[in-house]
């Protein structure tokens, strides 16, 4: 199974949260998980993935510009594919949820078929998708990879009725 992760941007927070969540990823089924920022997608790799993984910070309740614009411009089929997202903010507050549901709108609006997870284990989470808070760096990668690990089995188990994580 492969599994795309797209960023709003290449670097800061939301890169380094991603190579965590792509970590968790590959460890469930196997699966082939590349990330890739918005700017610099491989289509084909998308095309292809049954998983797509978006990840943004958090700016006012709102995603960041280029992922809104990828959103409102991509001839990308995104129909039928599982969609997650993660978020970074600095504090947690009730925008955070709705960056996400924001997020998820946009994949709603593409076909997407919503995969929420509620990433727990005494976490910073919410049922959405996966919220990282700017702290302790252990806790923040333990909680991304939690969420990769949990998000690629959950797709795996829809598309191949297989896999569960331990």
């Amino acid at each position: 199974m492969k599994i795309s992760i797209i960023l709003s941007g290449a670097e800061g927070v939301i890169a380094t949260i991603a190579q965590s969540v792509c970590e968790g990823a590959g460890r469930a089924c196997g699966a082939n998980v590349k990330i890739m920022p918005v700017d610099s997608i491989d289509a084909d790799f998308v095309g292809d993935s049954s998983l797509i993984i978006f990840g943004t910070s958090s700016n006012a309740g709102d995603c960041a510009w280029q992922l809104k614009d990828f959103f409102n411009t991509t001839n990308l089929r995104l129909d039928g594919k599982i969609g997650g997202v993660f978020i970074s903010e600095n504090v947690p507050s009730s925008r955070s949820e709705i960056t996400e549901l924001k997020v998820i709108g946009h994949m709603v609006e593409h076909g997407m078929l919503i995969c929420p997870l509620r990433v727990s284990r005494s976490l910073p989470c919410i049922n959405f998708g996966s919220l990282i808070i700017n702290g302790d760096p252990e806790k923040l990668k333990a909680q991304a990879i939690f969420y990769g690990e949990n998000i690629s089995a959950k797709a795996y188990k829809y598309f191949y009725n297989v896999c569960e994580v331990q």
